[in-house]
């Protein structure tokens, strides 16, 4: 695993970001359906980090 350098304010938005995905949002940018959900697994694997290291945003 890989670690990455995020400045709060990027860490807060990627959280919202996170949290407002949802299948239809990134279906449009998948090739297709097992890709759409493989991109939102890899956003809720975000979503659960950023919430761990207090970006949890309600």
């Amino acid at each position: 695993m890989s670690k990455i350098t995020i400045d709060h304010d990027t860490c807060r938005t990627l959280a919202q970001f996170c949290k407002r995905s949802n299948l239809d949002r990134v279906r449009e940018f998948s090739e297709d359906e097992e890709e759409a959900w493989r991109m939102l697994e890899a956003l809720r694997a975000l979503r659960s980090e950023l919430g761990r290291i207090g970006y949890n945003p309600r």
